[in-house]
């Protein structure tokens, strides 16, 4: 439907794009693109596995494979944009009716739209969008949910859109300097804003950020708010370069908020935000470990382990994995035991698969940077050994009690990689216009391909294990596939 939509009569386009209204929609809706986003939520197998189709060409470029999802997005850009002014309305309901959708595809779909809008369109629609936004995020009750994160990515990306002048507007009319508006600062990621204004936005944060944290009573609500700012200023290099040196008492206060949130701790996780208080400090300490004076150090790692136990949160757990995948340019032999200690008890930590992840790979980025080569074995306790061995040399998860599975990902790798040959040639067929572009079929893969499968069946209908000599001819047999791949 969106491929030949263009085609179409003048009247059956008309149609597609006409108002109407329905029991189930509380509000305007336009045929086409309500089915649109309908048939979006029925795709998310496509859109998750490597699906490609043939994309759009322009400019008189060849074509070339693109994802289910970017096709979609490509098609219905190229069809609002032949839309009339007085269909602009119905879309735009349309469009933030699906922004706030539970399904993620027709929220994402929704935000890549309105972005499309923002380039196509005037620039005063787009700074339309950014007031209608920002009125929400500050209107809106404080939640953690998916609907705020939506808001938060698209107007961070209608802000970019937006011309240097009404930029500086929308500063002067929401000063980074106010407390008042700490909530929607959180939100913003200052990088989107033109470089002449990130320097004032940000200094105006830090001191506003700085002044809060120093208060002995502070609601968290503000806390929070405040980390987040800290958090988006110093992971961007370059707002970090309109810091000359981050503050010596800013340290000491996310140091001393650091130990509370311990004590906070050990009288159990109260709420969500006390735990997301600990997960924001945590990422921001790892930022700025190489600033840390030696007794700063060890009190963070002392911290760090105390804060590894059964019921650590996963937000928790991932913010020390952060902290440990920063030390292995640490020099001090004075750090050394802890940083063993604090290893040693996260990846012993296998309650949950993320934070689990997150440890393994801190201590990938550990092991490869540090010249403290002999600690490596005492920061893996025995039971993990060879879960972070795999782990290192990329072997999935639990693959060695399953042989043919790694055989068969050696297979399908090499089937990929001979799928891609195959590919290549017939574009090679289509540039050099010969007569059969469309006929070019391997029929010995078709037979390695068939043996394959026949394999897979057998294992899929089997209700018992393989034996010993079963499983030995179903390995050979994909030796054999594996050894003619190779050959070919």
């Amino acid at each position: 439907l969106l491929k030949y939509f263009h085609n179409l009569e003048e009247r059956n386009r008309l149609y597609l794009l006409e108002e109407t209204s329905s029991q189930c929609v509380s509000s305007v809706s336009c045929r086409l693109v309500d089915t649109i986003f309908e048939c979006v939520k029925y795709c998310h197998a496509e859109f998750n596995l490597p699906v490609y189709i043939l994309g759009v060409s322009y400019g008189g470029q060849p074509s070339y494979e693109v994802t289910l999802y970017e096709n979609i997005c490509t098609h219905f850009c190229s069809i609002l944009a032949c839309l009339s002014a007085e269909h602009y309305n119905i879309l735009e309901v349309v469009l933030f009716r699906n922004l706030f959708n539970d399904d993620i595809y027709c929220s994402l779909l929704a935000q890549d739209i309105f972005s499309f809008l923002a380039r196509w369109g005037p620039s005063e629609l787009c700074y339309k969008h950014v007031n209608l936004l920002t009125q929400l995020i500050i209107t809106l009750p404080n939640t953690n949910s998916h609907h705020t994160l939506h808001i938060q990515l698209l107007l961070n990306r209608l802000i970019a859109f937006l011309t240097p002048t009404q930029q500086k507007e929308f500063i002067q009319h929401h000063p980074s300097s106010s407390l008042q508006n700490l909530k929607l600062w959180s939100s913003i990621t200052l990088s989107s804003f033109d470089i002449s204004l990130q320097e004032e936005a940000c200094r105006g944060l830090l001191e506003l950020c700085l002044y809060q944290l120093k208060k002995d009573k502070n609601d968290a609500i503000i806390i929070s708010y405040c980390l987040q700012c800290l958090k988006d200023i110093l992971s961007k290099p370059g707002l970090m370069s309109y810091i000359t040196q981050v503050p010596t008492e800013l340290v000491d206060q996310l140091l001393r908020i650091l130990n509370g949130a311990l004590v906070a701790q050990r009288n159990g996780w109260k709420s969500v935000i006390h735990v997301l208080i600990t997960s924001e400090l945590l990422q921001i300490v790892s930022l700025l470990l190489h600033q840390l004076y030696k007794q700063q150090l060890l009190m963070v790692l002392s911290i760090s382990c105390a804060m590894v136990n059964k019921n650590s949160p996963t937000a928790v757990l991932v913010g020390v994995a952060n902290i440990l995948s920063q030390c292995g340019t640490l020099k001090s032999h004075d750090l050394l035991k802890p940083i063993t200690i604090c290893f040693s008890l996260i990846l012993s930590h296998t309650h949950s698969w993320l934070s689990q992840h997150y440890s393994l790979d801190a201590f990938r980025q550990f092991a490869e940077i540090t010249p403290h080569a002999n600690i490596l074995e005492e920061c893996i306790p025995s039971a993990m050994n060879n879960i972070v061995v795999d782990y290192l040399q990329k072997v999935p998860y639990k693959a060695k009690q399953h042989p043919e599975l790694l055989e068969t990902r050696h297979i399908l790798s090499l089937l990929k990689a001979r799928q891609h040959e195959l590919t290549n040639r017939q574009k090679d067929v289509i540039l050099s216009n010969q007569s059969s572009p469309s006929v070019i079929v391997d029929e010995s893969d078709t037979v390695v391909l068939t043996d394959l499968l026949q394999s897979w069946e057998i294992i899929k209908c089997l209700n018992t294990p393989l034996s010993s000599e079963g499983m030995e001819k179903l390995r050979s047999l994909w030796q054999q596939i594996g050894q003619y791949l190779n050959e070919q």
